[in-house]
């Protein structure tokens, strides 16, 4: 299984660093740098020095590093990887394993490594040039439906940097350039059972202009990399558990939490890496941007929903969590509920058709934002967790003007933001 990064998840965070300044203060460049390579995957363009630097020392603190891809056109693309000998265990912390590609969307990367990568000997990304068409039908017969083949081939794929598609034409992504040497390694020994084209991997006739040459990422290296201490090793693992959860981790999982000096060591790695330690409730932790970092990010639309995704989200919030509170029947400060919505429901007198909510309602659950409930419908997913009180307060009050836009409070929350404005 590829470990899938929970970046257009994670939109928000709950309480600041204990060394972080003001909310409202522009974020360290670094920081910002390392937070929009989460949120999109990859930067495109160079970076100032400093602000490289900067980037590169905290990433190292928590077990990453930095590499430079050069296309063929001479962009230059920043991606994070793992350190040598670093990557998630999903066993470590079973109340929140890592976010993980889904089982046919897992065959469909399968499919696409198999076609890209013929030679197991060879370097492996970006690989041979790949039909979309072709991994279509070699997906199909090998009786995944095809509905969610074109999904994970068409968004989840890109939009998790693994493959990129230029019409009918597919080549590996960044995300696949940064993967750890270790993963290759063991995708090596298993070549022989990736899926092979039924079309022998035939090509659009503009395949030979357009195919890449052989790359490979240039890792930026800093000095101290390793960690020196039991404690240093203690901080990473606790970093890299909660920034690639899925959703919160339990305290017990993560009892070194409890010690003030690793709690402390913990929320400033975070915060020199745009990113901050969230408690949900008393009994689990998650990872988000801190506020600064958050509307830096908002600012410059990285990471963001679109103005469909955000309608459909705020139907799904006023039908899950709203309506039951208003009730006395939701009385949780989060956005988690146990009250799903049926589709039927959210499109019911309203203009939105419902193939539209229906793609809407694919993309929330992509990003974490809407899950799926046991019995049927939807409910608020896990990147909700990462609000911030300031930013479920500003959620809440978003609800109430769009449920009575002329009532008293709409108008008194209005008169406060421009105040505050």
């Amino acid at each position: 299984m590829i470990e899938m990064s929970s970046a257009s998840a994670s939109t928000g965070c709950q309480v600041q660093p204990a060394d972080a300044v003001d909310e409202s203060a522009e974020p360290d460049p670094g920081a910002l740098l390392l937070a929009r390579m989460r949120a999109s995957g990859h930067v495109d363009g160079s970076v100032a020095a400093s602000t490289m630097s900067r980037a590169m020392a905290a990433a190292a603190a928590a077990d990453r590093r930095l590499g430079e891809l050069t296309d063929p056109s001479g962009r230059t693309v920043l991606v994070r990887g793992w350190l040598d000998g670093a990557a998630p265990n999903p066993d470590l912390h079973p109340s929140g394993p890592p976010r993980t590609l889904p089982p046919v969307a897992n065959l469909v990367w399968a499919a696409c490594l198999g076609a890209a990568w013929p030679d197991p000997t060879a370097s492996p990304y970006p690989g041979h040039p790949f039909s979309r068409t072709s991994i279509i039908a070699t997906c199909v017969a090998l009786n995944a439906d095809r509905n969610t083949v074109v999904t994970a081939l068409d968004t989840t794929l890109p939009t998790a940097g693994l493959i990129t598609l230029n019409g009918d034409l597919g080549a590996l992504g960044p995300a696949a350039a940064a993967l750890p040497s270790a993963i290759w390694s063991q995708l090596r020994r298993i070549h022989e059972r990736l899926p092979r084209s039924t079309e022998l991997g035939r090509l659009p006739e503009a395949a030979p202009d357009t195919a890449l040459e052989s790359l490979t990422v240039r890792w930026i290296a800093i000095e101290s990399q390793a960690p020196a201490t039991e404690f240093d090793e203690n901080i990473r693992t606790t970093i890299c558990a909660l920034e690639t959860a899925e959703g919160p981790i339990r305290r017990a999982d993560l009892p070194m939490l409890a010690d003030p000096a690793i709690h402390a060591a913990v929320e400033t790695t975070l915060a020199r890496c745009g990113r901050t330690l969230i408690s949900v409730g008393s009994h689990s932790w998650i990872t988000g941007y801190p506020a600064a970092v958050a509307a830096a990010l908002a600012r410059n639309q990285v990471g963001t929903l679109q103005p469909t995704e955000r309608a459909v989200l705020a139907l799904v919030l006023l039908h899950t969590v709203a309506i039951p509170r208003a009730r006395g029947i939701h009385l949780d400060d989060t956005w988690a509920s146990t009250h799903p919505v049926q589709l039927d429901t959210l499109i019911a007198n309203r203009t939105i058709k419902r193939t539209t909510a229906s793609a809407a309602l694919r993309g929330l659950r992509r990003a974490g934002f809407v899950a799926t409930a046991k019995a049927g419908g939807y409910l608020p997913g896990p990147a909700l967790l990462r609000l911030t009180p300031t930013q479920r307060n500003l959620l809440w009050e978003d609800l109430i003007v769009l449920g009575r836009p002329t009532g008293y409070m709409a108008r008194r929350i209005r008169e406060q933001r421009t105040t505050d404005a």
